[in-house]
């Protein structure tokens, strides 16, 4: 059996854990690798260190140690290879985490076959300028909104071609169930069971009275338009954080269901509502 850790040294207490994980994986006899770039971490001669470009899906399964952004991070890029994910939470809440600093002998239990495994929906985005276009992944949420010093938006948003809401807000979430326990949430969305498979829209401080979230069924094609500008009334896409991309009112936004879905360990015993 093959291992992937991804930890993330920037959490306190990483260092003491990947040492304790590597021991507790180590007795089962599975081998253990890790990115090149965690190298100068990881003080361990039986460690294999390969590229990213090494990656493949020859890897039975990958163990994040940090909080939800270090598993959602580690989750696109593994996307492509279909490597199940599981959390060992450093975090505050850790939603996608599913180990906590305590419980690291459950790692004896994937091992073992003791788990299952839950895909859920990615969202693939796509903003075409006039004369360019460029695409992103999110396993979380794609957000488009204005920045801290422009004014409010418009925002229209089409579902298969159909008008569906305008929003006069400070921007709007679309959110897989994965991410619906991150901005969307803070921003009024619903919370999601993760084996539910929807797009959740949610307005970013909406002026009105009337605006509410929604939640689409997966296969709908997102459409989202606004009136920013390069001057006053500046926006962004933004996908799972991590990548980002300016827009005016000459750009259209399109979301859809991503091809794959992200593959997260389910261990016995856990459940999403003791999260």
């Amino acid at each position: 059996m093959k291992v992937l850790l991804l930890p993330n040294f920037q959490k306190n207490e990483c260092a003491e854990i990947v040492k304790s994980v590597i021991d507790t994986l180590e007795k089962d006899g599975v081998e253990i690798i890790s990115l090149l770039e965690k190298q100068k971490h990881i003080n361990n001669n039986k460690i294999k260190f390969i590229s990213r470009d090494e990656l493949d899906s020859s890897i039975d399964f990958a163990v994040t140690i940090g909080g939800d952004g270090t598993i959602i991070r580690a989750a696109n890029l593994l996307l492509e290879y279909d490597i199940p994910l599981i959390g060992i939470n450093l975090g505050t809440l850790g939603f996608l985490t599913n180990i906590e600093k305590n419980e690291l002998q459950l790692l004896h239990n994937i091992v073992e076959g003791k788990y299952s495994v839950q895909e859920r929906l990615t969202l693939d985005v796509t903003i075409k300028h006039p004369d360019n276009e460029c695409s992103f992944t999110a396993i979380n949420d794609v957000i488009v909104c204005k920045n801290a010093f422009s004014g409010i938006l418009d925002i229209e948003v089409s579902c298969d071609g159909i008008d569906m809401a305008g929003y006069r807000a400070d921007g709007v979430i679309l959110a897989t169930a994965s991410g619906s326990t991150a901005y969307a949430m803070s921003a009024g969305g619903p919370i999601i069971h993760p084996s539910v498979k929807s797009i959740a829209i949610t307005p970013i401080c909406a002026h009105s009275l009337l605006s509410r979230p929604i939640i689409l069924p997966e296969n709908e094609i997102v459409t989202v338009k606004t009136n920013a500008n390069n001057e006053k009334r500046k926006a962004f896409v933004v996908a799972d954080g991590l990548n980002s991309e300016q827009i005016t009112a000459q750009d259209v936004i399109t979301i859809k269901r991503h091809q794959k879905n992200v593959k997260f360990i389910c261990l016995e015993g856990k459940s999403f509502y003791s999260a």
